[in-house]
């Protein structure tokens, strides 16, 4: 029995020293194994290639491609209102082209008219005034707010068409007597022309006045962009230049640009050695407009294409449309840089005299019309677009001279080509 518990107590001993031995084995290695172990790592990492660090792939934004901005430009229209009775042959020069006259014979319904230039994709309106009525300027606020209501977007510029006699703000000859038309709120500017002595006839020469009115009316209406003088550049020579002139233009200036008013002149391409009146193409007559070194008195011109390059009354006709990029040539050599250009298209053609029909005492006994076709409207207009700073088109709503005319000098075919014309512009 002793035997037998001490060879179990050998064998039990002899088994925990084992495990001992083997844990200790798995456990622990002695300073000259690790040593041994790392020599061979090393080794073997001279002969194994180096592995670059993988690189995470960068992400690299698409680039878009840079959208063209179109330059603003102007897309106007041009006087749509009623102006009585033509001097010459005793004919409405404008017809509403369907838009009623709100019971007023020298009036419009504003509502159609603000419609019709809303249609004509339009972002300028030249509103004229009339020697024959106060309604012009009587709803010229009430036509800004509509307007404004409507799309605050479109700008509108008062147009002063060339005349002597525009209401309200006329004043009286220098001599012979004149009368006022009652008016409590401004009774020293607003002269009553109605009466039947000539010599109570009032000039509109105070240029000034209009714009002094206009610029009290931008205060109210932010969609009032300036002013428009109508055939400056003969309205300056030709028997007017006391009220034409660059006097007049520095005092209306001092009205207009305090309040962010443009002053803008119409100007036609007039050879300097045979028009008296040419502006755009004679130095000498440019330079008295000059403010400072590179700007005028006006801020901009709108040029009417009505004259050939030859100084000829042609250049409504379809075969002078390549003529309309040397006539802007020419302008530009003559300008200073800065001055803005806008193209004025005849769209429903231009009344004249021809000497046939003018007797001794300057009488015209019947009128000739120069109208346009739509072949001129579109083309040329695509390249004033390209070339100058904008496109005016004349008149919006009328068909005057319409009648008889080729089906392709259609008002309406035309009003559908400034429509397009101007959308395409805007896209």
């Amino acid at each position: 029995m002793a035997k037998s518990t001490a060879r179990f107590v050998f064998w039990r001993g002899f088994l925990i020293a084992s495990c001992i031995q083997l844990i200790g084995a798995t456990f622990y290695q002695p300073a000259f194994a690790n040593e041994k172990f790392e020599r061979q790592v090393k080794e073997q990492a001279k002969h194994k290639p180096e592995q670059q660090p993988q690189q995470q792939p960068q992400h690299k934004p698409q680039q878009q491609p840079k959208q063209q901005v179109k330059p603003s430009k102007m897309l106007a229209t041009y006087a749509g209102m009623f102006y009585g009775k033509h001097a010459n042959n005793d004919k409405e020069d404008v017809i509403f082209g369907g838009c009623p006259n709100g019971g007023d014979s020298a009036g419009l319904d504003l509502d159609c008219l603000i419609q019709q230039i809303i249609n004509s994709r339009s972002n300028t309106y030249y509103y004229a005034f009339s020697p024959h009525s106060y309604t012009h300027w009587n709803r010229f606020g009430p036509f800004l707010e509509k307007l404004y209501r409507k799309n605050p977007n479109i700008k509108v510029y008062a147009l002063m068409v060339h005349s002597r006699w525009l209401l309200p703000f006329a004043y009286c000859p220098l001599q012979g007597p004149c009368k006022y038309a009652p008016s409590k709120a401004n009774k020293e500017w607003v002269c009553d022309w109605k009466k039947p002595n000539k010599t109570d006839l009032c000039q509109a020469g105070r240029l000034g006045i209009w714009a002094q009115a206009l610029a009290k009316l931008a205060l109210k209406h932010p969609n009032l962009a300036g002013m428009s003088i109508d055939d400056f550049d003969m309205a300056h020579e030709n028997g007017s230049s006391a009220f034409y002139n660059p006097e007049t233009l520095r005092t209306m200036r001092q009205h207009l640009e305090p309040k962010g008013l443009k002053l803008l002149v119409t100007a036609y391409y007039k050879d300097k050695d045979k028009y008296a009146s040419s502006l755009l193409l004679n130095d000498k007559v440019l330079e008295k407009y000059q403010l400072g070194a590179d700007k005028y008195l006006f801020d901009g011109v709108n040029f009417a294409v009505l004259i050939t390059s030859n100084h000829r009354w042609a250049g409504l006709k379809d075969d002078n449309i390549s003529d309309f990029a040397r006539q802007i040539a020419g302008i530009k050599n003559h300008v200073r840089p800065g001055l803005k250009i806008m193209t004025l298209l005849y769209a429903t053609g231009y009344h004249y005299c021809p000497a046939k029909n003018r007797n001794k005492t300057g009488q015209c006994s019947a009128l000739a019309a120069l109208n346009t076709s739509s072949k001129y409207l579109d083309e040329v207009g695509r390249k004033a677009l390209e070339l100058t700073d904008g496109v005016i088109m004349y008149h919006l709503l009328t068909d005057f001279m319409d009648q008889g005319a080729p089906g392709h000098y259609k008002v309406q075919q035309k009003r559908a080509v400034i429509q397009q014309l101007y959308q395409d512009f805007q896209r």
